[in-house]
């Protein structure tokens, strides 16, 4: 990480601490997460330490509409360190036509994209990510 985002991250650090109380402070259970019926995309680098990729590894577990991506080589500022990359995947995923039919998007909203229930798109079940990727990636195994 160069200096210039060393600082920057350096200056949200209590911003980062206030989020960190907040999410073991958390009452909701883990199970709630199974009701969320939204597709989700969950990027985790792959050289990220083991406790961020744990609270990944759960919530792929519980959300029911998941798709859970391991970056090669990235660690925890991977949207920092690459973000180019980080974008081409958030932009991939959103541009999907399991999102763009959870999202309902007008066709006049997306060039060459049919309304979601056409004839010419099928219907997108709840559980439209293969099973292959809702399992936990290898990159999960403890180090």
């Amino acid at each position: 990480m160069t200096p210039r985002h060393q600082a920057g991250a350096a200056a949200r650090m209590p911003k980062v601490h206030a989020e960190f109380e907040a999410l073991f402070a958390d009452p909701v259970p883990l199970d709630a997460y199974r009701q969320l019926a939204l597709p989700t995309l969950l990027l985790v680098g792959g050289a990220t330490l083991a406790p961020p990729r744990e609270v990944v590894r759960r919530l792929a577990s519980a959300l029911p509409c998941v798709r859970c991506q391991t970056l090669p080589g990235l660690g925890h500022m991977g949207p920092i360190t690459d973000a180019a990359l980080m974008a081409a995947r958030i932009g991939a995923f959103l541009d999907s036509p399991a999102v763009l039919d959870a999202a309902r998007v007008p066709q006049r909203a997306r060039a060459n994209v049919p309304l979601p229930g056409s004839a010419s798109v099928p219907a997108v079940k709840r559980t439209w990510i293969p099973a292959e990727d809702r399992a936990a990636p290898p990159s999960y195994a403890a180090r």
